[in-house]
């Protein structure tokens, strides 16, 4: 699909495309990639949920296991319910294409051209972060054979597996069959959050740029160039205010779309987050008191960080909605509406009675994405890991 604002999204469409997530017409490859892509994640996942079951039960251990255990589960759920919604991606990308083809005012332009580059740059900085991340949690684990190498001692350092897993092999024996296999699914999780992360938050960038659109619109309703005459007036602001409408209708049937395609799947992608948050907050702390290696105190802060980082850029892209629906209300309220005819002033009154409710993106009503839902969030998190230090003393 090629239109004026396609450079903006080749990357997003790189990154699904590469795990099978993009809706192109290869089908018979995007289901290949699709099982494949699904059996890591789940074998990873199921390896270590393994080791409870076979191993004598002891909390440590529940909560080391549950610590990438829960992260892989919510990786495995955001790829599945993501490839069963490609038809859906397919619409919005078509929307994305009518909208840009709908602007011809150079300064309208200009403003989905900021908003679609920010797009553009947030996801080559999260590619950036989590390849990052990913290339040093991988590094970690062969830091004891590198050392071996370089500053060798009588008895070979001990190696360790990047997670608690059961394989029912000897691990020593097939370390680095077993070490590949992680590192695999690794990739493939890292994957995953990086496509379709990068690719929710672009969508919700190119609402904000409608929104946006709508806020200049809305300023714009009075136009001082306009004819002196009272019909032609009228004609001119009876015109803007039918365009400042439908800009604002698209952005909200835009924004509708993005809401009932990944609203479900996020709450239980909140809940499986908020757990595993915890979990990695308490072996975190577990950590900084037992004085253990560096690399598990690395690793320990790479996925702490990761969580709410996560967790932030969510709720602060549901924020954004709030903001930049609530501008179009200050912009409407501002506009010299005395200047207008009196049937132009009570349109322009209709308007601010729709508009005084700010949008949000809300989740079956049971939780709106905002700086106030990343403080909830946080604070669960925390109250949580509490527990979990009460329950360890």
């Amino acid at each position: 699909m090629d239109f004026n604002g396609d450079y903006y999204y080749k990357l997003n469409r790189i990154f699904l495309s590469t795990i099978g997530l993009w809706p192109h017409r290869y089908i018979t490859l995007r289901q290949i990639q699709c099982v494949v892509s699904s059996f890591i994640l789940i074998s990873v996942t199921f390896f270590q949920l393994l080791r409870l079951i076979t191993t004598k039960y002891d909390v440590d251990l529940v909560l080391r296991v549950l610590s990438s255990a829960l992260p892989f589960m919510l990786f495995t759920v955001k790829y599945i319910t993501f490839y069963f919604v490609t038809e859906n991606i397919k619409e919005l990308m078509q929307q994305i294409h009518n909208d840009w083809n709908a602007l011809k005012d150079n300064n309208e332009l200009k403003i989905i051209h900021r908003y679609a580059k920010a797009a553009r740059l947030f996801t080559t900085s999260l590619a950036i972060l989590i390849y990052v991340c990913i290339l040093m949690v991988i590094c970690i684990q062969y830091v004891p054979i590198f050392l071996d190498i370089i500053m060798p001692l009588n008895k070979s350092r001990q190696t360790e597996l990047l997670f608690q897993v059961e394989y029912f092999l000897d691990q020593e024996k097939y370390f680095h069959t077993i070490q590949f296999h992680l590192d695999v699914g690794l990739i493939v999780a890292a994957m995953t959050i990086l496509s379709t992360e990068s690719f929710c938050l672009t969508l919700a960038i190119h609402a904000f740029g409608m929104f946006k659109i709508t806020s200049y619109r809305m300023e714009r309703i009075i136009d001082k160039s306009a004819p002196n005459t009272f019909v032609e007036k009228y004609y001119v602001f009876h015109n803007n205010i039918v365009t400042a409408v439908n800009g604002h209708r698209r952005a909200i049937e835009f924004s509708e779309i993005v809401k009932s395609t990944f609203a479900i799947p996020y709450l239980a992608l909140i809940l499986l987050g908020v757990t595993s948050s915890s979990v990695n907050l308490f072996l975190l702390f577990q950590v900084i008191m037992s004085s253990t290696t560096m690399d598990d105190l690395i690793r320990c802060i790479i996925f702490v960080f990761c969580h709410f980082i996560y967790m932030f850029s969510t709720n602060y892209a549901g924020q954004k909605f709030i903001d930049h629906d609530a501008d179009i209300y200050k912009k409407i309220c501002n506009i010299q509406w005395y200047d207008a005819p009196l049937r132009t002033q009570k349109q322009i009154l209709f308007i601010i009675q729709k508009t005084i409710k700010s949008y949000h993106i809300d989740i079956g009503g049971l939780y709106s994405p905002s700086l106030e839902g990343f403080t909830m969030l946080a604070s669960t998190s925390l109250s949580y890991f509490t527990v979990l230090c009460s329950i360890q003393k």
